[in-house]
C-alpha cells in the first residue's frame, strides 16, 4: 500500500467524488471512485446493478472494485505520478460499511476520511436525485419517490447506522454540511500535510 493513501468515506450525496477529484488534483496525485470501477466492470451503474440484481451483487461488484483499487496501490501503482506523489485518493461508496467484504479492506488504508453532512442536507439530495429517477435509491428499498414520509423514515434509521459507523472507523472528520466541495478539498490536504 502506497504510504498515503487517502479514502473519502460517507453517505451518498456527502460529496465524495466531486471533493476527491479536486484533492486529488492539490496533491498531484491519481483518483479512484469505485462506483465508477463498478460501472467500468460491471457495465452497469450501482443503481442498476441493485436494481437488475439485487444487492448481493452489488456488494460483490464493490468488493471487487476496492480491492482493484488496493491492489493497483499495492502495485506500487504503475501510474508514475502515484510514486512521485506518494499519494492516491480513493473515493468510496456510501454503504461501504454495509459491505462485510469491503469494509474489512480499510483496516489496510491508513488516511480513512469522514465527510459528514447533516441529515436533512444529504435527504433532501436524495430527495431531488429520486424526483428526477422516479424512486429513492436501493439501499431506501427502492421507494418511490411520492413516498417521501415512508423514505424519510428509512433513511434516519440508515443515517444514524452508518455516520457511528464512519465516526468510529475513520481517522479524520470533516463536516461538510456548509462548506463547498473545493474548501473539503483544501481541508483534507491541510491535514494530510501535517502526516507527511
Amino acid at each position: 500500500m502506497i504510504q498515503h493513501t487517502l479514502i473519502l468515506l460517507g453517505l451518498s450525496h456527502a460529496g465524495k467524488t466531486t471533493a476527491g477529484k479536486l484533492l486529488a488534483s492539490l496533491l498531484g496525485c491519481p483518483f479512484y471512485d469505485t462506483d465508477a470501477l463498478i460501472q467500468q466492470q460491471t457495465g452497469l451503474t450501482p443503481r442498476e446493478l441493485c436494481t437488475q440484481s439485487g444487492i448481493p451483487a452489488f456488494h460483490r461488484a464493490e468488493a471487487a472494485a476496492l480491492s482493484s483499487c488496493c491492489a493497483a496501490v499495492q502495485n506500487g501503482a504503475a501510474d508514475e505520478a502515484a510514486v512521485s506523489s506518494r499519494a492516491v485518493v480513493i473515493a468510496a461508496g456510501g454503504g461501504l460499511c454495509d459491505n462485510q467484504e469491503a469494509a474489512a479492506l480499510l483496516a489496510s488504508i491508513p488516511h480513512r476520511i469522514f465527510l459528514y453532512a447533516a441529515e436533512s442536507v444529504l435527504f433532501e439530495r436524495l430527495t431531488q436525485d429520486a424526483q428526477r429517477v422516479g424512486c429513492y435509491p436501493a439501499f431506501l428499498q427502492l421507494v418511490p419517490a411520492a413516498q417521501y414520509t415512508a423514505a424519510q423514515q428509512l433513511f434516519s434509521l440508515l443515517y444514524a447506522r452508518r455516520t457511528a459507523y464512519y465516526r468510529q472507523c475513520c481517522t479524520f472528520c470533516i463536516d461538510t454540511t456548509h462548506l463547498t466541495a473545493a474548501a473539503v478539498a483544501q481541508s483534507i490536504a491541510a491535514e494530510y500535510s501535517k502526516a507527511v
